[in-house]
């Protein structure tokens, strides 16, 4: 009534409210749905925004499975899902290179996908040989099997023959030829890096391209066709330059499975998540080595990427073959890559 006819008038002709209501109850829905655009708005706006990493603009993944995405022998947890859906929904491509079987892999992996996704991930089983993808329409489609030729065979099982003495290894019946594999004797364990490094000198000596790789320390793997060729064939299929990929392993000491995949490709921004190796820069200077291991740190790099925030403070390890011995963590590595067994952590107490 104190506005006056000229007011009222002139407030219905100017009326232009961001919502109406009829009632409270409205007032508060209208205020949550306002709230859930603005929050979804900021969403699509993260999601445009190209991932980098500390400046680097990132393309491209490569992962291994166990203890790098999950825990060993698990399937995908609905946290790594969630941030391996987030890579896959902004079309990056998605290779996962792991020693796992191929048979397992569906069950583990990527049935736990949603199918319209799975065209951007590829998959490298039994150490990189085994290669497969998707199409479009999430279904399974075969890359390859690259089984190791029979003049190759041969010519590994005579090198192992020269290496080891008779008695002290046996050569392992697989399903597949994939792969060789000798099953090393109780009493030769302790010495397996020696071993090891006599096979791939002697492989070498007799023009086989091949590679030699740990399976625990009960085993020898040896491959033509491992983790380093499945990663560059996924950088060569997807199109994705070596600079703008970002490699995470966590098997990276000496002869390690993910060693020769960690040092390969120096242009990658690459992450060991597993034990400290202390020789592996010499091979890779730039390789990052984390204090936080395994899936853990497999989250935090990736939610730096998906924020575009650096990585944490003190996250990456300061050890390297010129810092030997300036921590416990460089002491424990230095002990297990001399070959020690059962290396316990010694306390704050403690002094070396």
């Amino acid at each position: 009534q104190e506005m006056g006819e000229s007011g009222r008038k002139y407030a219905a002709e100017n009326f232009d409210p961001d919502m109406l209501i009829e009632q409270y109850e409205d007032l508060i829905l209208a205020a949550i749905n306002s709230s859930k655009s603005k929050g979804d708005k900021v969403l699509q706006e993260q999601k445009a925004q190209p991932l980098a990493l500390e400046g680097m603009p990132i393309h491209g993944f490569i992962f291994d499975l166990d203890d790098v995405l999950v825990p060993l022998a698990d399937a995908l947890c609905d946290r790594m899902l969630g941030r391996l859906i987030q890579l896959l929904e902004r079309g990056l491509p998605v290779a996962i290179i792991t020693n796992e079987r191929e048979e397992n892999m569906e069950k583990r992996v990527w049935s736990v996908i949603p199918a319209p996704l799975r065209k951007n991930l590829y998959i490298f089983a039994n150490g990189g040989p085994v290669g497969l993808g998707f199409t479009s329409e999430g279904e399974n489609l075969p890359y390859f099997r690259k089984t190791i030729s029979s003049q190759d065979k041969q010519g590994i099982v005579t090198t192992v023959q020269a290496v080891f003495k008779a008695g002290s290894f046996k050569l392992v019946p697989l399903p597949f030829d994939f792969k060789v594999m000798i099953e090393l004797d109780r009493k030769i364990r302790k010495n397996r890096k020696k071993y090891a490094q006599a096979l791939a000198d002697e492989l070498h000596k007799n023009n086989i391209q091949a590679y030699v790789s740990f399976q625990s320390d009960r085993y020898i793997n040896i491959f033509t066709f491992d983790k380093v060729d499945a990663g560059q064939y996924f950088l060569t299929k997807t199109g994705v330059a070596e600079k703008n990929s970002v490699i995470i392993g966590d098997s990276a000491r000496k002869f390690g499975r993910d060693r020769r995949l960690l040092v390969s490709f120096k242009n990658a921004r690459s992450f060991n998540v597993g034990d400290v190796s202390l020789t592996i820069d010499k091979e890779n200077p730039s390789i990052v080595q984390t204090v936080v291991k395994n899936v853990p740190a497999t989250e935090m790099i990736l939610d730096a990427i998906l924020t575009n925030t650096p990585l944490p403070k003190g996250f990456k390890a300061q050890a390297s073959s010129k810092s030997i011995g300036k921590t416990i963590d460089y002491a424990l590595a230095e002990l297990s890559e001399l070959g020690y067994k059962d290396v316990v952590e010694i306390t704050q107490e403690a002094s070396l």
